[in-house]
């Protein structure tokens, strides 16, 4: 899993395509809330990620795939990111 937040080059862009290549996931947080919009935007125009999230959802994702992690459901959560299914936290995930 690769997650670009905040920055200015393109490198992280660059890694994040390896890691979708490799069969990762890629989340990138919204470029119009980012401190520096240049490395999100890369991003989204040169990795194809998965997801554009606000900061906040994205703090939820995490947590979301951290709790099934420790239910040994990790690679049920990746896959449900991966295919674009319901990763925000709800209630009954907690």
């Amino acid at each position: 899993m690769g997650v670009i937040l905040s920055g200015v080059l393109d490198d992280g862009a660059a890694g994040l395509g390896w890691i979708k290549h490799a069969g990762g996931v890629a989340l990138v947080q919204d470029p119009t809330e980012a401190r520096q919009s240049g490395m999100p935007m890369n991003a989204v125009r040169e990795a194809d990620p998965g997801a554009v999230l606000p900061l906040a959802e994205i703090r939820q994702l995490l947590a979301w795939i951290g709790r099934r992690s420790t239910n040994g459901r990790r690679k049920e959560a990746m896959m449900g990111v991966q295919a674009g299914g319901e990763h925000v936290a709800r209630a009954d995930d907690r």
